[in-house]
């Protein structure tokens, strides 16, 4: 579902203002949901929360990669 979230900005680039800093919000949130999913500590939320912004703000780059019709 994130990963889709995060391919809205490059599939449909008039749906959002500012793609990058949507992209880092929905990959932070994501990765904050996944490790608290996991029943990981506050310090593996936190890093899931960075991890996820990372991931999140190169979205652009690694998306190109995947096979999205």
């Amino acid at each position: 579902m994130f990963t889709g979230a995060l391919a809205i900005p490059e599939l449909e680039p008039k749906a959002v203002k500012k793609p990058i800093l949507f992209q880092t919000i929905v990959g932070a949130i994501g990765g904050c949901i996944a490790t608290g999913v996991l029943g990981g500590s506050i310090e593996h939320v936190i890093f899931g929360l960075i991890a996820g912004a990372v991931f999140g703000m190169f979205a652009n780059v690694w998306l190109k990669h995947l096979p999205i019709p």
